[in-house]
């Protein structure tokens, strides 16, 4: 069954009956990109759905020179044509390897012969899409109703599900964005963002080791944007 056991591992996927899993499987491949390298640009049409196995994703846009960070992909995500399930189209961003990372690329036509033969999988990934519109949706009110700490405050916690808490309770930010990136992510500048880290530092809620980033309170963090 070849990729069986990670494909199955997705929400979307896993209600295939194993004929189909296995049809998918044989048209699927495994990739690996190295660091910085892209994956598909913004304007073209993606190869086919991503699923990433190991390593991280960002989705950006550039503008007049300008990086925007629009998402980050990890472990288990999905990316690619699954943002256009019923016509697909050029991409919207440009996605590029952050880090190392290995992926299983499934191609155009066996997706989209998957959607047509399952409507119920089309269902599924149509709900994962409301998901995604209502976070760009959070994303836009963010902007406009939420002080820059606290737009950084919840960029930290959503970074949080790549890590695990240590023995101490803390929870150590994983290397994923640098400073500058994190400042590309919310529309600023890197010296602002480390004088915003040093008064969420000041407040109790991060501490610094080294140039890690380690959250001390992950509900205080969370309380400190959604009451911001």
């Amino acid at each position: 069954m070849g990729f069986a056991h990670i494909l199955t591992s997705h929400p979307v996927l896993h209600r295939l009956s194993p004929e189909q899993l296995d049809t998918l499987c044989k048209a699927s491949r495994e990739v690996t990109y190295a660091r910085h390298q892209p994956i598909h640009r913004e304007g073209v049409m993606p190869a086919g759905l991503h699923l990433v196995i190991d390593g991280f994703v960002k989705l950006l846009r550039i503008d007049h020179g300008r990086e925007l960070m629009v998402g980050l992909a990890g472990p288990n995500d999905l990316f690619g044509l699954c943002c256009q399930p019923i016509a697909p189209t050029a991409a919207g961003c440009t996605a590029q390897a952050r880090t190392k990372t290995k992926l299983i690329t499934i191609p155009v036509a066996s997706w989209q012969g998957l959607l047509e033969r399952r409507p119920d999988v089309a269902h599924i990934v149509m709900q994962a899409l409301m998901d995604s519109r209502s976070r760009c949706i959070n994303l836009s009110a963010d902007l406009v109703f939420l002080r820059l700490e606290a737009r950084l405050a919840k960029l930290l916690v959503g970074l949080t599900r790549w890590s695990r808490p240590s023995n101490d309770g803390t929870i150590e930010i994983p290397k994923i964005l640098s400073q500058w990136e994190l400042a590309a992510a919310l529309g600023s500048a890197r010296v602002v963002i480390t004088r915003k880290i040093q008064s969420l530092v000041d407040a109790g809620l991060l501490t610094r080791r080294g140039r890690a980033i380690v959250v001390r309170n992950l509900d205080g963090l969370r309380e400190y944007y959604q009451h911001a």
